[in-house]
């Protein structure tokens, strides 16, 4: 660094020069020339104002929160059951000029806003948030993994007629599409007449089966229920499932809204259930788990009798209760 140091004496000429005696007449009031230096450039440094350049070279923080994640069926990941995430996000930079949204490594339109409607293809996706602030400097916040699961838990098998055991014996099959355990606890199980409304709880493990009997155990005596329950609801009545038909839905209570996770098919598509029979108590199977819920051609009467599952009264139960549908060719035998 360069100081500038004025004429003073002994500095420069200018100013009076002492003689041999004078410089060395007092040891103690001698003053050395690094002392003189010393004591100037402090001087110097206290009082003079040399021009600076500041430049902000600092990004800006940045946050971004997608609100679904905190409603996501999945505890280890943010997994979503809905095309449609709310993205939000925030900085304290007081010099921000606009934000850009990155998905997938795809920039969207620059924008002033501080919130988005994102709508999600099925799949996995990377979203973050670019901030730019008025100096040119660019902050990200940290990427949020989300994904999408269209139908993740569905209906797959409904014993609506009972058992030969009892008309009672009602039971219900999930399944569980996804390579994730799901938390059930936010998910019911409801008709559209409002009974049976079953707030379901408990784990479904990847690519499984969950089976729902109705109040005891005994609907399907060789195999442990996974969740039992009264079939009741608000409809009036003793609850279970009408014999005449019923509209079931999947749902996931999310804050005040609810996501369809899946649903049957109406009752006026066959003017009562599709497919079972209350005489013969064969189930209505769902025939492809990845098909739609509504759709007729996904569906079957499950006529099935599994040689290792019994009743109490020792007759062997029709359907497949925690296992595949078992397609049964009608054969006819013709001369």
């Amino acid at each position: 660094n360069l100081f500038p140091v004025g004429g003073g004496a002994g500095f420069g000429g200018g100013g009076a020069t002492k003689n041999d005696s004078q410089l060395t007449t007092d040891n103690q009031q001698e003053t050395s020339a690094e002392e003189i230096m010393a004591t100037s450039t402090e001087e110097i440094l206290a009082t003079s104002t040399p021009e600076e350049i500041i430049t902000d070279v600092t990004p800006p923080d940045i946050t971004a929160v997608v609100a679904e994640c905190a409603h996501s069926f999945v505890s280890e990941a943010c997994v979503i059951a809905t095309s449609t995430a709310h993205l939000s996000w925030s900085s304290l930079s007081p010099d921000l000029s606009f934000y850009s949204v990155v998905i997938d490594d795809q920039f969207s339109a620059i924008s002033t806003e501080t919130e988005a409607e994102l709508n999600l293809s099925e799949g996995q996706h990377s979203i973050k948030v670019l901030a730019y602030d008025a100096s040119g400097n660019v902050g990200t916040s940290s990427p949020t993994i989300i994904e999408y699961i269209k139908m993740p838990l569905v209906i797959s098998e409904i014993a609506w007629a009972g058992t030969a055991q009892s008309s009672f014996d009602e039971w219900f099959e999930l399944y569980n599409r996804t390579n994730y355990t799901i938390n059930l606890n936010s998910i019911s199980l409801r008709a559209i007449d409002g009974t049976p409304d079953i707030q379901l709880s408990g784990n479904i493990i990847p690519n499984s089966y969950f089976l729902i009997e109705r109040s005891d155990d005994d609907s399907v005596p060789e195999i442990r229920a996974d969740l039992v329950t009264t079939f009741s609801g608000s409809a009036p009545g003793s609850g279970g499932l009408g014999n005449s038909g019923e509209e079931l839905f999947l749902v996931q209570n999310v804050a005040d809204s609810e996501i369809i996770l899946d649903k049957t098919l109406t009752i006026s598509t066959c003017s009562g259930w599709c497919f079972g029979n209350s005489s013969s108590f064969e189930t209505m199977a769902r025939s492809n788990l990845d098909g739609l819920g509504d759709d007729i051609n996904n569906w079957a009467s499950d006529t099935y009798f599994n040689e290792n599952i019994y009743n109490t009264s020792g007759a062997l139960i029709v359907g497949t209760p925690k296992a595949p549908y078992v397609y049964i060719p009608d054969v006819s035998v013709t001369d």
